[in-house]
């Protein structure tokens, strides 16, 4: 009789643990589809917002803006944020956090990055600082001005935002061109957000 219980107990144990994996393998299906139905969605609602966003073959779950140069682009050697450029980061900017503050988007949303660009002129550590200096310029303006009132927007961007100088861009470009800003858009991977689905089932 004992040996009759152990088994059925061993049968019962292997049961559920063959009922976990498969829970757990939808729920990691589910999750990567999520990561990558988030990016394309916040894609298409910000071409409803004449924002074009593209979604890079290289990260498929970040979504990059290219800020064209009559609506924001520095001058040579320059850091500092001209009229246009203000005036770009206090429309479009706005229009991007409502996207991503939306229903339950917030909490799936990695980090908003500004890159900073130079041109192909130039000493490298000297276009990197320069670099540097755009991205910083661009997120100051945000924070300090576009949402120095809007206590929601300015927190949920202070815990997404990432600053970052590219230096030296590719010679192909324009000189012009080149001296802009990116604004990419990642939403959480896989890992992050399968953490989040077990630390929720647990």
């Amino acid at each position: 009789m004992a040996v009759k219980l152990e088994s059925s107990l061993t049968d019962l144990m292997t049961s559920l643990a063959v009922i976990f994996i498969l829970l757990m393998v939808a729920m990691i299906n589910n999750v990567g589809q999520a990561g990558k139905s988030d990016i394309t969605e916040i894609q298409e609602l910000l071409k409803k917002n004449q924002i074009d966003c593209i979604i890079r073959a290289d990260d498929p779950l970040a979504c990059t803006i290219t800020v064209s140069d009559d609506r924001l682009k520095f001058e040579f050697m320059r850091s500092d944020i001209d009229l246009s450029g203000q005036e770009y980061l206090a429309t479009e900017f706005p229009k991007i956090m409502k996207v991503l503050m939306e229903n339950d988007r917030k909490s799936n949303i990695s980090g908003v990055f500004i890159d900073g660009y130079t041109d192909t002129d130039g000493d490298d550590n000297v276009n990197l600082k320069l670099s540097q200096d755009r991205s910083l310029s661009a997120g100051q303006y945000l924070l300090n001005n576009v949402f120095q009132t809007n206590e929601k927007y300015k927190n949920a961007l202070l815990q997404w935002l990432y600053l970052n100088g590219r230096g030296e861009q590719n010679p192909k470009e324009t000189k012009d061109l080149s001296r802009r800003v990116e604004i990419t858009i990642k939403v959480k991977s896989f890992a992050q957000r399968t953490k989040k689905e077990i630390q929720s089932v647990i």
